[in-house]
């Protein structure tokens, strides 16, 4: 998370989203990259995560079952504060708040 937000990388905007900053670095594989650059949440190169594609699979499948069902909604007002460390956590005591529709 730290990584891939760090200002001495990406520059100024490091923590925006903007996928075109990826344009123009090809991938080999599904786990590395062409350039050190790449985004890498799960490890790069050698020290890959282990669950990897574990982790992508699980999420392909808990994200389409979910949307599937529901619509997701923010709340008005509500903004998370995310804490990085070993993993991602969020400060916010009572969790982050999304309001879930049942589609139709």
């Amino acid at each position: 998370f730290l990584l891939n937000r760090h200002p001495a990388q990406w520059g100024a905007d490091a923590a925006d989203f903007n996928p075109d900053r990826w344009i123009g670095l090809h991938k080999r594989s599904e786990a590395t990259f062409d350039l050190p650059q790449g985004f890498t949440p799960f490890g790069y190169g050698a020290r890959t995560c282990i669950g990897y594609s574990l982790a992508l699979l699980e999420a392909r499948v808990f994200f389409t079952k979910l949307l599937a069902r529901y619509e997701l909604h923010e709340i008005a007002g509500f903004t998370p504060t995310i804490k990085a460390g070993i993993s991602l956590t969020c400060e916010n005591p009572k969790g982050i708040k999304v309001r879930f529709k049942r589609r139709a």
